[in-house]
């Protein structure tokens, strides 16, 4: 699993970069954000660290390593422990203990290293518990997290903290990012270790024709998904477009919400047309859980996210085209 991505400018960006960026100023929309990107790219190296060739990131001896190795120009930061809802609940101090040790290592080897952007990937789960919704960026410490996650959540808290305290102190240009729900090509389809897109992917793959796809609850909650490669496109954006500038983590995330249902209907649809049905002993969890991306729309307007719909029948062709690969992977571990 990549914990760092690592971007390297060999030569400095050409003339034509800069007018690809005046352009995406002044139309701040996805084809202008595309043509910036093709722009630049060509002249970068891109590096993507794992534990399992660059070493632990909670060891600060070995992020120092791996960053004189391959000397950062941009660092994207991607590094979590992460579990499901029991893994959190048993062990609150591992995973504290473990994500405060890696946030603070890449922000300390970035700024030792001189790194001109580090975008560190924070989580909408690490605001507060009860809140009112859309969630907005700046109510980030307005009240505790839920339980259940708050060794996680406070640590990446303080990855926030942490890089607004470099950016006053040292004038270092490090940003926190927000996205939501992912889907997308390369996705994680073990059971019991996949979100809730990949998981109805995988159940209705397995599926003979005719037989229902069940869900579990009501199909009424509502979230917001967001396909990979549009958060790519972000990401790289916020790396790369310095003026981006945001005291307040900067949400990357579509405005729209859509029902587990309608989900759960699109993921059918490109199968064997399944019914879906809901099975409602089970409990729906929240009702909504959205957040607010005019932190986002302030810089890009314009930008237009992949729909749901369009995004499923993309990763439904990937998840078809490598299901052998997808299905005899197992869940990467920190």
């Amino acid at each position: 699993m990549v914990k760092l991505a690592i971007l390297n400018q060999r030569i400095p960006p050409p003339q034509s970069s800069q007018a690809a960026l005046d352009q995406l100023h002044s139309h701040q929309d996805r084809e202008s954000l595309l043509s910036f990107l093709r722009s630049i790219v060509p002249n970068l190296d891109f590096y993507y660290a794992t534990r399992d060739q660059d070493g632990d990131l909670r060891d600060l001896d070995s992020v120092d390593a791996l960053f004189d190795r391959v000397k950062p120009t941009y660092v994207i930061h991607l590094a979590a422990k992460v579990g499901g809802l029991f893994a959190n609940m048993s062990d609150k101090v591992g995973f504290f203990e473990s994500n405060l040790a890696m946030n603070s290592n890449v922000i300390k080897s970035s700024h030792k290293h001189g790194v001109k952007r580090l975008v560190c990937v924070l989580s909408t789960c690490i605001y507060p518990d009860v809140i009112e919704y859309p969630i907005e960026a700046g109510k980030l410490h307005a009240g505790p997290p839920h339980p259940s996650n708050e060794g996680y959540a406070y640590a990446k808290r303080m990855c926030a903290l942490q890089c607004r305290l470099y950016n006053e102190q040292y004038g270092t240009n490090f940003v926190c990012v927000v996205p939501t729900n992912l889907y997308g090509p390369n996705d994680c389809y073990v059971p019991d270790s996949s979100h809730v897109v990949a998981a109805l992917i995988r159940r209705a793959s397995e599926l003979p024709e005719g037989a229902p796809l069940t869900v579990w609850g009501s199909g009424t909650p509502l979230r917001q998904f967001c396909y990979t490669p549009d958060l790519a496109c972000l990401l790289l954006w916020v790396a790369f477009d310095t003026s981006v500038a945001a005291e307040d983590p900067l949400p990357l995330l579509p405005e729209n919400e859509h029902s587990i249902g309608d989900l759960a209907r699109f993921i059918a649809q490109e199968f064997h047309g399944h019914q879906v049905v809901f099975d409602t002993s089970k409990a729906d969890g929240q009702f909504r859980k959205c957040m607010s991306n005019a932190g986002l729309r302030a810089w890009l307007p314009n930008f237009n996210f992949t729909s749901l719909e369009e995004g499923i029948r993309l990763t439904v062709a990937d998840y078809k085209a490598n299901k052998d690969t997808y299905r005899h992977a197992t869940a990467a571990k920190l």
